[in-house]
């Protein structure tokens, strides 16, 4: 790496303001660093010089930091500390381990760059980004900060609410305290009509179902008018009822909503406001551990305590005084209703861990549903699926999709007494729909997967020009056989939009940002996904060939990819992949094949997952 001057740093993120980094290079020599994609992009347009943060990592040293983060995120499990968390034999701390971990990833690779770059440039003066200066200013007196970027902070306080009009899902952008009285006043009128009093019946199980999308479980709600079950759903993050599909689904199945307004006691406020201070005191206690969290808090010899604190006691105190009231909502449920069993869909998420852990106390049956195509290559990806919740660690029962995950499971060291091969509720419309008659073959279809927040390797830049290229790559190449391509994007609430992008290449591409997918891959020609994802098994099913477009490879390769059930290429084969594969009916027809084949040994009970789930359910005690 040559040095142009090393009088000045500057270290330049997506929280720095362009205009003060021109105004802080003006006659002078600087060495400008970007610390991510996107401060990368904006200083390539404006032609500003500069290095990028990952070059100071050692190679294939992400995975080391990966490691270094889910062992860090365990900070509660430690014996002293341990003791100062519980609230109501609940570790508090372990229910913030998902949330703390996304915080912890971006910040401590930034931490290890930033040392490396201050080992180099130890006698340097350090202009920072607002978000790197707190690094820096534990490390040397010689810093001073750049401005924020200029953000319209109302915005970003707003709530997303993505509407159906017609065919096309447009986005409205709603006040938080607007959000707050909307879903206060819609749980008065869902409990009015949806509520436990109005629809369980006293004499039938009841089931509880927490956080689950109904509209992706529709299946299983169409049956429950003939079935012997109360299903109750308690949704906290987000309303039960989101448009006129859920509602009529919810309508249809008569099953119940959970809801503060009938869940709450008059003694709710009081234990709440008395839960708020005893856990204040416990954080105040545990905070006075200074010496603890600057040795926990250490990589590479350097504690990074101090530029972490702010950050992790704002998260600390925020989640902890909301688990109280999350706690004592989910005990009065469990009072209320006499549940056979929980179905939740990770463990780790706020609201479903929280459930997880009183089932335990209350004897309830809490059970894991499988709910996607997982990375099964063990022990490879042992760790990351830990982290997201999808393996049985606590839960009673795990429900899976076919024998291949049974045995992933085993392999991570799940006991097999736990685990039931019930199939796929999520798919079996997939199956109704392949008995439909349509044999337009009318596109191209893209299915998204962008880099995340959850990976170190995702926050390299690296990685987002790969992914960049291959939708580049994927764009030309499809414009270049005039066939039609549509991109529909991941789900992920932060998938990246890629609109602008494709459109540069091609202004007749079309990209769709909401909505179901099943239908467009039934009307498309060939599928195409990056990496592997959940929406490929959906592509076999319909007999859809299949080319997997590889840009993250975190893993050895799962099962799927082993199968030879999709082709497997990159940017720079891409090309010759497709028109080999649109231009040559035997090979399309030895790919669909070879998808239906690995769809049988994937799936079990095709098409009656959702029964076989109900029949399940029924004999739980």
């Amino acid at each position: 790496m040559t040095e142009i001057n090393s009088d000045i740093i500057i270290l330049f993120d997506n929280t720095s303001n362009l205009s003060d980094l021109k105004k802080n290079i003006q006659n002078k020599k600087c060495k400008i660093i970007s610390l991510d994609y996107q401060s990368h992009k904006i200083l390539m347009e404006n032609k500003i010089k500069h290095e990028i943060s990952d070059n100071y990592l050692k190679e294939k040293e992400s995975s080391s930091i990966q490691k270094k983060c889910y062992m860090l995120t365990q900070w509660f499990s430690q014996p002293d500390i341990a003791k100062l968390l519980k609230y109501d034999d609940i570790n508090l701390g372990e229910l913030s381990a998902m949330e703390f971990n996304f915080l912890l990833i971006p910040f401590l690779k930034k931490f290890v760059e930033i040392t490396r770059i201050f080992n180099i440039y130890q006698s340097s003066e350090f202009i920072c980004s607002p978000s790197s200066y707190q690094i820096v200013k534990t490390m040397t007196k010689s810093s001073s900060r750049l401005n924020n970027k200029i953000i319209n902070n109302e915005l970003q306080k707003n709530i997303k609410i993505h509407v159906k009009v017609g065919t096309r899902f447009i986005t409205l952008h709603l006040p938080y305290s607007y959000y707050i009285k909307f879903k206060k006043i819609s749980e008065i009128i869902l409990s009015n009509f949806f509520g436990i009093k109005k629809r369980v019946t006293v004499n039938k199980k009841s089931v509880l179902f927490a956080e689950f999308d109904t509209t992706w479980y529709h299946k299983i709600f169409e049956m429950l008018p003939k079935n012997p079950l109360n299903l109750i759903l308690f949704h906290r993050r987000r309303p039960a009822i989101w448009n006129f599909e859920s509602f009529s689904i919810i309508k249809k199945s008569n099953c119940s909503i959970a809801t503060l307004d009938e869940i709450k006691d008059t003694n709710l406020e009081k234990e709440i406001k008395k839960g708020n201070i005893q856990v204040g005191r416990k954080i105040k206690l545990l905070l006075s551990n200074e010496e603890f969290f600057k040795s926990f808090f250490t990589i590479e010899n350097y504690s990074f305590w101090d530029a972490l604190k702010i950050e992790f006691i704002e998260l600390l105190k925020k989640k902890c005084l909301d688990t109280v009231t999350e706690i004592e909502l989910a005990k009065r449920l469990f009072q209320k209703c006499k549940f056979s069993a929980i179905i939740i869909g990770s463990e780790v998420a706020f609201n479903e861990l929280i459930l997880l852990k009183l089932a335990k106390k209350f004897n309830v049956t809490s059970i894991l549903l499988q709910h996607g195509l997982y990375y099964d290559d063990f022990p490879q990806s042992f760790e990351y699926n830990k982290f997201l919740g999808v393996l049985p660690i606590y839960s009673d029962k795990f429900i899976v999709w076919g024998e291949s995950t049974k045995e992933y499971a085993i392999k991570c060291g799940i006991s097999p007494q736990k685990i039931e091969v019930l199939g796929s509720p999520i798919l079996d419309d997939v199956f109704d729909i392949k008995k439909e008659k349509n044999n337009k073959e009318e596109f191209i279809l893209l299915a998204t997967s962008s880099p995340t927040d959850y990976f170190v390797r995702d926050l390299s830049i690296e990685i987002w020009e790969r992914y960049e290229s291959a939708i580049k790559k994927i764009c030309e190449t499809v414009t270049k056989s005039n066939k039609k391509l549509i991109i529909k994007l991941h789900p992920y609430h932060q998938e990246y939009d890629i609109t602008k992008l494709v459109k540069q290449i091609n202004p007749d591409i079309e990209v769709i940002k909401k909505g179901d997918i099943k239908q467009l891959i039934k009307s498309c020609e060939i599928f195409i996904a990056i990496d592997i994802s959940t929406t490929i098994l959906t592509a076999q099913i319909l007999e859809k060939p299949v080319i997997s477009m590889s840009v993250k490879e975190y893993f050895d390769i799962p099962e799927i990819l082993k199968s030879d059930s999709c082709m497997i290429t990159n940017v720079r084969e891409f090309e010759s992949t497709f028109f080999h594969l649109i231009d040559n009916q035997k090979v399309k027809k030895k790919l669909i094949k070879k998808g239906t084949s690995f769809v049988n040994r994937y799936l079990s009970n095709q098409g009656i997952a959702s029964q076989k789930n109900l029949e399940f359910l029924e004999c739980q005690t």
